[in-house]
C-alpha cells in the first residue's frame, strides 16, 4: 500500500483473497480491491484502507496502521469489483458487475454520520476497474463488454461522451499528472494510451501479451 505525495488518497492494488464456496458448491474467488483514503483535520491526519469484497457486497474500512480487522464496513452496490477514493477524502466510487442487473458505479459518502451510497449510476455494459483523476473531477471506468471507457462527472454524478477503445477494456490507470490514462485490452492482450485531454487513443496498442 502506498499514498500519493499529496497524503490525501492512493489506489492501492487487487488482492484476491481465498476461494469461498457458495451454496451450489462451485469454488467462487473473492476479489478484493484496496484504496488509501486520508482524512486532514486541524489537529490530525488520518489514513483509512477501504477494501472492496466483491462477494460480500460491501466495502470493508480499517485505520492504515491496523494489525486486525473490527468488521466495520459501507454496503455497497451488488458485488464491487474495484474501489478508488476522492482525492478530498470525502468520496469513494465503487464500480460492481451485478448478476441480475445493468453494472453500476456506486458514490459513497464518508463524511455522513452513517457513511453510505448516496448515488447508484447504471452503466450498460460489464465493468471491472476505474480509476480517477488528480483533482478529482473526473473518474474514469473501464466498460468491458461496450469497448469504452465512460467518463463519470463527479460535480454532477452524470457520464460525459465516451472514448471506444480496444477489446474488452478490463483496468485502467490514470497518470500521476492527468494527462494520459492507460487501459489493458483484455481481449487483445495489448495496453492502450489515452490522451484525457483529448479523448483520443496515442499510437498503436502497446502489446503485452495474449
Amino acid at each position: 500500500i502506498k499514498r500519493n505525495d499529496r497524503g490525501n488518497c492512493k489506489k492501492a492494488g487487487f488482492a484476491p483473497s481465498s476461494p469461498a464456496m457458495p451454496a451450489s458448491g462451485s469454488p467462487v474467488i473473492l476479489m478484493m480491491f484496496l484504496a488509501v483514503v486520508g482524512f486532514q483535520t486541524s489537529s490530525h491526519a488520518t489514513e483509512i484502507v477501504y477494501a472492496a469484497r466483491n462477494w460480500n457486497n460491501d466495502v470493508a474500512h480499517f485505520p492504515v496502521d491496523a494489525t486486525s480487522f473490527s468488521g466495520t464496513r459501507v454496503f455497497a452496490p451488488c458485488a464491487p469489483t474495484d474501489v478508488v477514493g476522492h482525492p478530498n477524502g470525502n468520496r469513494l466510487y465503487t464500480v460492481s458487475q451485478c448478476v441480475q442487473g445493468p453494472s453500476e458505479v456506486g458514490v459513497m459518502d464518508l463524511n455522513a454520520a452513517v457513511p453510505g451510497v448516496i448515488a447508484r449510476l447504471p452503466l450498460g455494459g460489464g465493468t471491472f476497474g476505474l480509476d480517477i483523476n488528480p483533482d478529482g473531477s473526473r473518474v474514469y471506468i473501464a466498460d468491458f463488454w461496450a469497448n469504452r471507457i465512460q467518463i463519470l462527472d463527479t460535480t454532477t454524478n452524470t457520464y460525459d461522451t465516451p472514448i471506444d477503445l480496444g477489446f474488452r477494456p478490463f483496468h485502467i490507470k490514470v497518470a500521476p499528472s492527468g494527462d494520459f490514462a492507460y487501459v489493458s485490452n483484455n481481449g487483445a492482450g495489448s495496453i492502450s494510451r489515452i490522451n484525457l485531454s483529448t479523448g483520443a487513443v496515442v499510437g498503436d496498442p502497446i502489446l503485452s501479451g495474449a
